[in-house]
């Protein structure tokens, strides 16, 4: 099954699901990397960033960022310094902050590393 057809019921509303499919269509014909590209940084750290989400889980997260390494390299490409500011960045940071961190299931960027943050919109329940 092509990934452009897949819809996640339990993570995007239908109207989410819908512009994000249209996003991935349009990304398929372009060079850039969405991760790399400006946009909202929530917090800067040296080797990492934390940005907002521009498709986000919105059937069940208030909340949903994303952590990326500042360069743009794959999980397997991360050093030891990069490593080591992860750790540190998720102990005193992200665990705090969010409910969850999560690589993304379908991996629609795979050579970008980079894990959703969530935090859960309590009023809803997944189905």
């Amino acid at each position: 099954m092509d990934y452009n057809e897949i819809y996640l019921p339990s993570f995007r509303t239908v109207k989410s699901t819908k512009k994000y499919l249209k996003h991935l269509k349009k990304r398929a014909k372009s060079d850039i990397c969405p991760l790399c590209r400006e946009r909202k940084t929530i917090e800067k750290f040296k080797y990492w960033r934390i940005i907002e989400n521009d498709f986000p889980y919105d059937k069940i997260a208030k909340i949903h960022q994303m952590i990326v390494p500042r360069r743009h390299i794959s999980e397997d490409e991360l050093n030891k310094k990069e490593l080591d500011e992860f750790k540190k960045i998720k102990k005193k940071h992200i665990v705090k902050n969010y409910d969850y961190i999560s690589e993304g299931m379908a991996k629609s960027i795979p050579n970008h590393f980079h894990l959703h943050l969530i935090v859960l919109n309590s009023a809803k329940v997944i189905k």
